[in-house]
């Protein structure tokens, strides 16, 4: 169970890293692709039952995994090559956003163990200064 600290330290980390707004961006074109699947394709796709089974169909599309049991069959197929370059556009994105964050922590971690270091031989040469 994610304490109250640690949500905010998530909370923090996707505001800051922009890692969230990725996400909601993702977000936001899955629904209106699997929006506007559902549009075009009811009555005209028989594999396309409901509003879910549009929702699948953009995911698959969007993660380029494309599982097969429900295809699109009209002029969606506009929406899908657009789905198909958004989705490879938004991992990306998210990728290259999480690497980042990883190689900044990693950084900062280097120089806070260097200024420590720094900051006792300071202090270890003002032990070793003789007094006036």
């Amino acid at each position: 169970m994610v304490g109250r600290d640690g949500m905010r330290r998530a909370l923090s980390f996707l505001s800051r890293s922009r890692v969230g707004y990725v996400i909601l961006v993702f977000l936001m074109v899955t629904l209106f692709g699997a929006f506007v699947l559902h549009r075009v394709e009811s009555g005209e796709n028989p594999a396309m039952r409901g509003f879910l089974d549009a929702l699948f169909l953009a995911l698959s599309i969007e993660s380029t995994v494309g599982f097969g049991s429900v295809m699109v069959v009209t002029t969606g197929k506009i929406m899908a090559m657009g789905l198909m370059i958004s989705g490879i556009s938004l991992y990306a994105s998210l990728v290259g956003l999480l690497a980042g964050a990883i190689i900044r922590g990693q950084a900062e971690r280097r120089l806070e163990e260097r200024v420590e270091r720094m900051e006792r031989e300071l202090e270890e040469l003002r032990k070793r200064r003789p007094s006036r």
